[in-house]
């Protein structure tokens, strides 16, 4: 078995941050922070992850927070996923959780990606907003 270093570095990622306005009616999940993974990873390794997941709008119904790692156009899923509990407008969760990276990955350079809703389980104002990134 090949052993390998992964190195991990932060993307800067903008979000656009939901008006007052935008309170009343259908969620938004956004990511609103990612911590600063670790600056190099072994494969088959695990390592931990904060993330805050924000609704801006309406009532979230209880979701689930997918991480990748992506480099150029290849993303892998990384595992497991993070569940979210149910948000009120304006409020936020931060979680951890200890990510596992596949001994399939070639080594190289990624930037780490959590997404809200991965399984899309919350009608939103905005699809287009709910991934954050962070290089490793």
């Amino acid at each position: 078995m090949r052993t390998g270093v992964l190195l991990l570095s932060a993307a800067a990622a903008a979000l656009a941050v939901a008006p007052a306005a935008l309170a009343k009616g259908k969620p938004d999940l956004t990511v609103r922070a990612v911590s600063k993974p670790p600056a190099a990873v072994e494969r088959t390794a695990g390592f931990g992850l904060t993330v805050t997941v924000r609704n801006g709008s309406g009532l979230a119904r209880p979701s689930a927070t997918a991480f990748y790692l992506s480099r150029g156009k290849r993303k892998t899923r990384l595992h497991p996923d993070q569940a979210v509990p149910r948000l009120k407008a304006r409020k936020s969760a931060v979680s951890t959780t200890t990510l596992v990276v596949p001994g399939s990955v070639p080594v190289g350079t990624y930037h780490v990606i959590a997404c809200a809703d991965a399984t899309r389980k919350v009608r939103e104002r905005s699809e287009a907003n709910n991934c954050k990134g962070n290089a490793i």
